[in-house]
């Protein structure tokens, strides 16, 4: 992962991120389907990403399970 994000072009083809986020093409063509992925299109076939959308996507936490709590010794707390 870069370390940073502003050296980050402004502008990335979907295969650039794709190999950034180490994803495939296709995972980042679902993104920009489905509205998780912002992207810019100049009307033709070309459509490019801007590099804010792709810091917004690697600030994205998902929701994970909830973990039991644990006592003092790290065990699973009696219910």
């Amino acid at each position: 992962m870069l370390s940073d994000l502003d050296a980050l072009p402004v502008f990335m083809t979907p295969q650039e991120v794709a190999d950034l986020l180490r994803v495939t093409r296709r995972t980042i063509e679902n993104m920009m389907a489905d509205g998780r992925l912002a992207r810019v299109s100049n009307g033709t076939d070309r459509v490019l990403i801007p590099r804010q959308a792709v810091i917004d996507i690697l600030h994205i936490v998902p929701p994970t399970k909830a973990t039991p709590s644990r006592n003092e010794e790290g065990l699973p707390d009696a219910e």
